[in-house]
């Protein structure tokens, strides 16, 4: 027993020293046996690192297998050679343009489709909608022209308002001075014998003159007044006719954009060329998927000839054969990824010996109650 005893003591301490060495597993070696916290941290590292280690040798493998389908294009006779690389050049492009048009119709999304489920001619229908649009347009300026008349004749007609009052007080201006003059004359003449023949001829006339000229402008304000009522009844009429049509084009337009799901011709022209687009790129990506099956089999048969395998890794890596600048400048780049994943894997490999083996002598030594460090390690290492 106590040969067992030190032998563990040193396997223990050459365990510790390897521990200390590699501190970058950050275990704390000071109470290593009875600390479930620091267990716990360990288990984890090993599992994650045996999970990238996974990761890492299928990316190493994966880049084994298309250096080796690469060695062996390159072996490929000459007239197969070019027949594969004419092949891989149009299935790459023809590959990227379904790519294309997928994306384009991702991004467009169904909200066009319903355009689909009308019969009637979409075209003729959004050259209606502009029409009747331009026609809103033009009724819409005619109202705010009729409008504005409609003011100015409003504002004539107080203007002619005002003049009629006018007229009216100087006519009773000029009634009320003829009166109080003719009763002046009437006074001298009688009471201080004066002659009064040329005040009254000078006064007939006076009176003669501004009662003309009251009496012309009276009838010319009265007819202005009449033709501007006649104005303001046309402006009304006219605006009242308009402003029907403009309710009907209006009824017209939101029954259109309802029914279509836009607010203009313009926003339903946009929609209707989208929707055509997507139908288009449907079809073109419909054909384009049986080129890309025939291109395939002519593929895949030139690769089963010359044993091959791999075919569908080798027709998802396509672009990576189709030249030789290509291929050489892959296996360029494949044998250092090689080499890197290589010291990688190693890396992780003698990461997990180191945590196993800790792991291994926890168990062995564990000091906690009911034996839950040992219930943990065994859990990860079976």
């Amino acid at each position: 027993m106590g040969f067992i005893s030190k032998l563990k003591d040193i396997l223990k301490k050459q365990v510790v020293e390897d521990i200390h060495e590699k501190n970058y597993l950050g275990v704390n070696i000071e109470d290593i046996y009875d600390n479930v916290e620091n267990t716990y941290e360990l288990c984890n590292r090993l599992r994650n690192s045996s999970n990238d280690k996974k990761h890492i040798i299928k990316e190493y493998e994966s880049i084994t297998n298309m250096y080796s389908n690469v060695q062996k294009i390159e072996k490929l006779n000459k007239n197969q050679l070019a027949e594969f690389e004419n092949f891989a050049t149009n299935y790459h492009k023809i590959k990227k343009d379904k790519v294309d048009y997928v994306d384009r119709i991702k991004g467009a999304g169904q909200q066009f489709d319903y355009l689909g489920e009308y019969d009637e001619n979409i075209d003729d229908v959004i050259d209606n909608i502009k029409n009747v649009e331009e026609r809103q347009r033009d009724v819409k300026t005619d109202i705010t022209y009729l409008e504005g008349e409609k003011g100015d004749i409003a504002f004539n007609r107080e203007r002619l308002m005002k003049a009629q009052k006018y007229v009216k007080i100087f006519m009773i201006a000029i009634l009320t001075i003829f009166a109080f003059s003719a009763l002046t004359l009437s006074i001298l003449y009688t009471y201080n014998d004066i002659d009064i023949f040329i005040p009254s001829i000078i006064m007939i006339v006076v009176i003669a003159f501004f009662g003309s000229w009251i009496f012309i402008f009276r009838r010319y304000v009265t007819h202005e007044l009449k033709k501007n009522n006649l104005l303001a009844n046309r402006a009304v009429e006219l605006i009242n006719k308009i402003k029907l049509k403009y309710v009907n084009n209006q009824q017209f337009l939101t029954y259109e954009y309802n029914k279509y799901k836009v607010k203009s011709s313009e926003m339903l022209e946009d929609r209707w060329s989208k929707y055509k687009q997507n139908k288009k790129d449907k079809t073109n990506i419909h054909k384009l998927s049986s080129n890309i099956i025939m291109m395939e089999d002519d593929i895949e048969r030139i690769l089963k000839k010359s044993n091959i395998e791999g075919i569908n890794y080798v027709l998802e890596n396509i672009d990576l054969y189709s030249t030789k600048e290509k291929r050489l400048d892959f296996m360029r780049l494949a044998k250092e990824n090689q080499e890197t994943l290589k010291n990688t894997i190693d890396e992780y490999s003698k990461e997990i010996d180191v945590i196993t083996k800790i792991l291994i002598d926890v168990r062995e030594n564990d000091s906690t109650n009911e034996k839950i460090i040992t219930k943990m390690i065994n859990d990860v290492l079976g």
